[in-house]
C-alpha cells in the first residue's frame, strides 16, 4: 500500500495555520482516495481469488480494517475543533476555517483606519488568547465585540488579543499600537506573569508537545494521521497534560504566584499599566481570568485573589470574571471538552459587565 504511506507522508507537506498548502492538502486527499480505492478493489479481487477460506478471512479483515482507516483519516481532514494548542491537527484546521479577520497589525480584527479612528473614542481591549477569542467561531461573539455593540457609536472598541501574550508583551504592544486609547482594559490572566522569568536561567519551559513522547512508529502515525491524531489528542493527551503540569508544577506559570520575589516582579510590570493611564489621564480597567477549567477555584485563590488586592488599593475598577462564571458548569462556560478557553457565554457575560463598570463610573454618558 505504497499510496497508503505517501498519504501519511504527505501530511507534512500540508503546514500549520502559518504555511499551509493548499496544493499539497489536496495532493492528500488524492493519495487518501487511491488508498481507499485500491483497498476496495483488493477486497473484490480476494473474494474471487482461490485463496484458502481461511486466510482469505483474515486477509478480508485486514483489508476492511485498512478500508475503515484511510475512510476515517480522509474524514478527519475536514475536522475542525479547537484544542487551546496547536499541535493537533483539527486544532490547524480550526484556526484555518475561523481565525479570521487579521487586521494589517496583526490582530484578529477588522481593518482599522487610524485616521478615522481619530474621530472616534477609542477603547483599547489588551490580552492574551482568551481576549482575542481562541475557540469562539466569529470574532461578534466576543466580549469585546459585544461591548462595541452596547455603546454609542462615537466608541470604537480595539480588540488586541494576542495568542501566548503576557503582561509586559501587552503592554509593549500598547506602546506599539498607532491609536491611542482614550479607554483602557486590561485582560489579566493565569499566564500573564510568564515574562518575569524570560531571563531566569534556572527556569525550564515545559514541553507540551506529549506526543513526541511516544515510541517512533507511534509518533509518526498520530503526528501524521488525521484520524489518528485526533484521537490521541482528545482522549490520550488530556491527562498526559494533567501528569506532566503535575510533575513539573515549579516551572508551571500558576505557581508563580506563590514565589515572592516572581509575584513582586510581576506586579511591577502591572504598575506601568496604571502609570500610563495615569500619566494620559485616562480610565484603566482590569480584568482577571481565572482558569476555566476544573480548577477555576484553585486559580482564583491563587491568581486572582492577589491581583484585585493589587488593583483595588490603586483605585483601579476591578472586574473579577470568576464572580460571574463561578456557578456555569465547565461545559458551558468553557468552548468545549478539549479546549479551557472562555465559551461564548462567558464572553457575554463580560461585555455586560464592563458595560456596567463604564456606566457605575461614569466613563460614559
Amino acid at each position: 500500500m505504497i499510496s497508503g504511506f505517501l498519504t501519511l507522508f504527505s501530511t507534512a507537506s500540508v503546514g500549520n495555520i502559518k504555511d499551509f498548502s493548499q496544493t499539497a492538502f489536496y495532493v492528500r486527499i488524492a493519495f487518501s482516495l487511491i488508498s481507499l480505492l485500491l483497498a476496495f478493489k483488493l477486497i473484490l479481487l480476494l473474494a474471487i481469488s482461490p485463496t484458502p477460506d481461511r486466510v482469505k478471512k483474515y486477509l478480508s479483515l485486514l483489508l476492511s480494517l485498512l478500508l475503515l482507516f484511510f475512510g476515517g483519516d480522509l474524514g478527519f481532514m475536514f475536522v475542525a475543533r479547537s484544542f487551546g494548542t496547536s499541535y493537533p491537527l483539527a486544532d490547524q484546521n480550526w484556526m484555518r476555517k475561523y481565525w479570521n479577520p487579521i487586521n494589517s497589525y496583526g490582530y484578529r480584527a477588522n481593518p482599522i483606519k487610524v485616521e478615522d479612528s481619530k474621530l472616534k473614542t477609542n477603547i483599547l481591549v489588551l490580552g492574551s488568547s482568551y481576549t482575542a477569542g481562541d475557540g469562539v467561531e466569529q470574532i461578534k461573539d466576543r466580549y469585546s465585540n459585544k461591548l462595541q455593540e452596547m455603546l454609542p457609536e462615537e466608541y470604537l472598541v480595539h480588540n488586541l488579543g494576542m495568542c501566548g501574550s503576557e503582561a509586559m508583551d501587552a503592554y509593549n504592544r500598547l506602546m506599539a499600537y498607532p491609536v491611542k486609547p482614550d479607554m483602557l482594559i486590561f485582560a489579566h490572566t493565569t499566564k500573564s506573569i510568564k515574562g518575569v522569568s524570560e531571563n531566569n536561567a534556572e527556569t525550564k519551559t515545559i514541553n507540551f508537545r506529549i506526543d513526541n513522547d511516544l515510541n517512533p512508529l507511534s509518533r509518526y502515525l498520530v503526528q501524521n494521521s488525521y484520524l489518528l491524531n485526533y484521537v490521541f489528542w482528545k482522549f490520550y493527551a488530556p491527562s498526559k497534560l494533567s501528569e506532566k503540569n503535575l510533575a513539573n508544577f515549579e516551572n508551571n506559570a500558576i505557581f508563580y504566584y506563590l514565589q515572592s520575589e516572581k509575584i513582586a516582579a510581576h506586579l511591577n510590570n502591572l504598575q506601568k499599566f496604571i502609570n500610563y493611564t495615569d500619566v494620559n489621564n485616562i480610565p484603566l480597567i482590569v480584568l482577571a481570568f481565572p482558569a476555566m477549567n476544573e480548577g477555576i477555584a484553585f486559580s482564583k485563590v491563587i491568581v486572582c485573589d492577589p491581583i484585585e488586592k493589587f488593583f483595588i488599593h490603586k483605585n483601579v475598577p476591578f472586574i473579577g470574571v470568576y464572580e460571574l462564571v463561578k456557578d456555569i458548569p465547565y461545559t458551558e462556560r468553557a468552548v468545549n471538552s478539549t479546549d479551557a478557553h472562555p465559551g461564548i457565554i462567558v464572553h457575554r457575560l463580560i461585555a455586560e459587565k464592563l458595560y456596567e463598570t463604564f456606566k457605575e463610573n461614569h466613563f460614559i454618558n
